[in-house]
């Protein structure tokens, strides 16, 4: 008796013992995270992946099993401490391999779990992400808004009619069985509890994960609102002009912006019908210099543009002189925004997209109702292709729900609903609704757009320290002090150079931006040597008792130090620019060129090449041809070499003479 109460007492402080999270489980396999060579050992040890095996039909243990990418990174000092998991959004959005971005903590010292949703990016299967290079070759080519439509219903169908071949359940590919994903891997992870951060369709699974499991749950976030309720496309052409209105207010009242491009509504119908009329040719660059026709941007393209910008504040001081480019036809303008484009095509898995919103949506909601609310808009109205082309798309899909989806009642999870005023496509009145009815804080961030948690200086914060103690009222008082962006009303234009960072960008190599490592490389020879040349020339005056500037014209190391000298400084004047804009202004602004503040390194690049000039004029025929020893020689003529060198690329970065616009 005494050895069985003793088992027994063995037994029970063995599970009064358990630690907070388990053991990796049989079903989640490790597997090397995407990229992660280029972290640094100690990131490298915060981090780690696989891929977790789950059910795709969630409430049949005998249905074939499918594989979710995980990824779980761990605070700087710690192990699973605080653990919140982050919903993607979408449909189809991905968060998999933005595990790098979560390093710095952006939510504060916790574990993170991010994972893609079932069909989504780097899980299995994954729906068809050749869709996304479909969609941008159907916006390049000019297609009018019928024919682009025909052709992506058709590649849909075939994505479709190929899942179908392969086996997948589509019907188990939604907000619900999502929620049963996020159950799965708080289980595998050996989480009691977490905290749940969801932004946009994320927003969605949040709200039906809280209906569901309230109590899994310590805190909720949800960022931009999509609620279970709403109809994904009958209200995007009314949403997206809101915003657009709301730009435009803000330009009327800048003097800069209103003198520059009077009304920009106006502006935008003027650019739309120009579109309409003939689609504008545009330089291929980047993403579509391989693309063997010419590149043609539609109407229904160039809404999709505007629309997507207006998610993005850091977009809107440039969106009023793109909207202008466009109506004054300027196709060059437009040309690094179509590669950008490229990339937010591929931003998304298309056919988790259509899964999803064709079973659970579009079957609520109608063309008839989108015809009525983008009624006042009827040239937007016939070419915003974006998300209405899918009521044809989803006629062919195969699954439908049988009712809408349910929202959650009022909840005692502490909850905040963070908005963006200007978002065109979860408008911050649909956030404010829902954290009534659920007894949510309510935070409004004023001239932000889609997704609060991008702003570094207000949302961020605010989300941080709610996620560090939700008993507490969020302070908001940093909105207070957001102001209305201040619009770029000229701009140099200079392609390349957006061209090369976006490149460097995409892969910190040298290899990865030749132009620029050459151009660098020759200033930093001319600057060694011009502080070579400093140094000989003032020691030769103290050893001699010359005055240093004695023949100073005459002698080529003269005017070959002020050129390194110039030079230098106008690379660090356009640098320094470039960095400010993109710190200050826009990221976007500078794939269209540099501001306005940039001329002055103008001057500098032309008075160094002048200088260039007649250093080599001295080099050849100076006083001291005859005299110079052989090795100084040969320095300066390699200094000439570097300084054609670093003059070529200049011209060729467009650094030389600023075409302005």
């Amino acid at each position: 008796m005494k050895r069985c109460l003793r088992f027994v007492a063995l037994s029970l402080w063995s599970l009064l013992t358990l630690p907070t999270h388990a053991a990796t489980p049989p079903d989640f396999t490790a597997d090397r995270c995407p990229l992660v060579d280029e972290l640094t050992p100690a990131d490298k040890a915060r981090v780690r992946c696989g891929m977790l095996r789950v059910r795709e039909n969630p409430a049949n243990p005998k249905s074939r099993t499918i594989e979710l990418a995980v990824a779980i990174v761990e605070p700087k000092l710690g192990k699973g401490i605080d653990p919140v998991v982050m919903i993607h959004g979408g449909p189809g959005g991905g968060d998999f391999k933005s595990y790098r971005f979560r390093l710095g903590e952006p939510f504060g010292p916790r574990t993170l779990v991010i994972f893609d949703q079932r069909g989504v990016g780097n899980s299995r299967p994954s729906f068809c992400p050749e869709l996304g290079d479909a969609i941008f070759e159907a916006s390049v080519r000019g297609l009018s808004a019928d024919a682009e439509t025909a052709e992506l219903v058709l590649a849909h169908r075939r994505c479709h009619d190929r899942l179908i071949a392969e086996g997948v359940d589509l019907e188990h590919y939604n907000t619900d069985a999502t929620v049963a994903d996020i159950e799965a891997i708080r289980t595998a992870l050996g989480f009691e509890t977490w905290k749940v951060y969801g932004i946009s369709y994320g927003t969605a699974v949040g709200l039906a994960y809280l209906r569901d499991h309230p109590k899994r749950i310590k805190a909720l976030v949800l960022d931009s609102v999509y609620p279970l309720d709403a109809p994904p496309a009958s209200d995007i052409v009314p949403r997206m002009m809101q915003s657009l209105a709301q730009l435009s207010a803000s330009c009327a009242r800048d003097p800069a912006c209103k003198a520059r491009f009077g009304n920009l509504e106006t502006q935008f119908q003027e650019a739309l019908e120009g579109l309409v009329r003939e689609p504008l040719p545009v330089p291929p660059l980047g993403a579509t210099a391989d693309w063997s026709e010419p590149v043609r941007v539609s109407a229904p393209a160039f809404l999709t543009v505007v629309q997507q910008l207006l998610y993005d504040a850091s977009a809107y001081p440039i969106l009023p002189f793109l909207i202008e480019r466009i109506a004054a036809r300027d196709g060059e303008a437009f040309a690094l925004l179509v590669d950008n484009f490229r990339e937010r095509a591929n931003g998304i898995t298309h056919g988790a997209y259509a899964a999803v919103e064709c079973y659970e949506r579009f079957p609520f909601d109608s063309r008839d109702a989108f015809d009525i609310a983008a009624a006042p808009w009827p040239l937007v109205h016939d070419n915003m292709t974006l998300i209405a082309r899918h009521f044809d798309i989803c006629a062919n899909w195969s699954e439908k729900a049988r009712e809408p989806m349910r929202m959650p009642g009022r909840t005692a999870v502490p909850t905040l609903v963070t908005a963006g005023s200007w978002d065109p496509i979860t408008p911050a009145s649909t956030s404010k609704r829902v954290a009534e009815e659920l007894g949510a804080h309510y935070v409004e961030l004023p001239f932000h757009g889609h997704g609060v948690r991008g702003d570094k200086a207000c949302g961020q914060p605010i989300i941080r320290a709610f996620l560090d103690d939700p008993s507490r009222a969020p302070n908001a008082a940093c909105t207070r002090s957001v102001r209305a962006p201040v619009f770029a009303t000229s701009l140099v234009r200079a392609p390349r150079v957006a061209q090369e960072v976006a490149a460097l960008a995409a892969n910190p190599a040298p290899a990865a931006a030749p132009a620029g490592v050459t151009l660098a490389g020759s200033l930093a020879f001319m600057a060694v040597s011009m502080l070579i040349w400093s140094f000989v020339g003032l020691t030769r005056a103290l050893r001699l008792g010359q005055p240093a500037w004695a023949g100073l014209w005459s002698r080529p190391g003269a005017p070959f130090g002020l050129a390194a000298l110039a030079l230098c400084a106008a690379f660090g004047g356009f640098v320094w620019s470039f960095l400010a804009a993109a710190g200050t202004v826009s990221p976007i602004l500078l794939m269209i060129g540099l501001p306005a503040t940039v001329m002055p390194a103008f001057v500098l690049s032309v008075a160094g090449a002048a200088l260039l000039i007649w250093g080599a004029v001295t080099l050849l025929r100076g006083r001291e041809v005859a005299d110079r020893p052989l090795p100084y020689s040969i320095h300066l003529w390699l200094f000439l070499a570097a300084g054609l060198i670093a003059l070529f690329f200049f011209w060729w970065f467009g650094l030389m003479i600023p075409d302005l616009i």
